[in-house]
């Protein structure tokens, strides 16, 4: 895979990027019409009707002869959709209390070592990444079923945790990491920016579903050139 970085100078208005895109493809003697789509987040610049480089560079496509599909970057949209779940003060205070644990190497090491002694489901907490939200599910059930040994583990260095004793911040850490959350409307509201983020996906539906759920296709159904 060939790569080519092009630095933006002064503004980065659409123009800008386009321009700058447009410099680069020219230099890798690359096709424009061999180009299938593009993806970008969800700033002005990028996504504007007329003046965003994915409107830009669809154009330029078309002028030569092609067709692209036109998306939003999903990570970027999954982490839009999580705001409105707005259980924010969950999340942080479990990032907060992973860093305390994970961060200092001697912390870590005798959080593992209580773990080990106590004879816990999992040896240890998980990290988490902020860009990639449903990711999030992984570190949020590693720590309520450790939630016992964490309250224990936080209490003998001093630093205790309350909210694992708030019933009700209980309830939304159950909600967001266990399988049989009861928040219909959180859940409903979800779903339905979900729909609303996501509609340029469905719109190819049918295309992608060929590479998304291929065991899940009829052959015949799919065209000659690919079956």
């Amino acid at each position: 895979m060939q790569e080519f970085n092009n630095s933006l100078k002064g503004t980065t208005t659409g123009k800008d990027i386009f321009e700058a895109v447009s410099d680069a493809v020219d230099k890798m003697k690359l096709k424009w019409d061999k180009l299938c789509g593009v993806t970008t987040g969800g700033a002005p610049a990028m996504t504007g009707e007329r003046k965003g480089i994915a409107s830009m560079v669809c154009a330029k496509m078309r002028e030569s002869g092609g067709e692209a599909v036109k998306m939003h970057c999903i990570i970027h949209q999954e982490a839009l959709c999580a705001k409105t779940v707005q259980l924010e003060d969950v999340m942080n205070t479990v990032v907060k209390t992973v860093n305390i644990i994970r961060a200092r190497g001697l912390y870590h090491r005798k959080f593992q070592a209580f773990l080990s002694d106590v004879d816990a489901e999992y040896g240890d907490v998980l990290y988490h990444s902020e860009v990639r939200w449903l990711g999030r599910g992984s570190v949020l059930k590693r720590f309520y079923s450790l939630r016992s040994e964490i309250d224990h583990f936080m209490k003998e260095k001093d630093r205790p945790l309350h909210e694992l004793s708030d019933p009700l911040w209980l309830a939304d850490l159950a909600n967001l990491s266990a399988e049989k959350g009861k928040y219909v409307s959180v859940i409903t509201s979800l779903k339905a920016e979900f729909s609303k983020r996501f509609q340029d996906v469905s719109v190819i539906e049918k295309e992608i579903e060929l590479f998304s759920t291929p065991f899940h296709m009829d052959a015949e159904k799919v065209e000659e050139s690919l079956q």
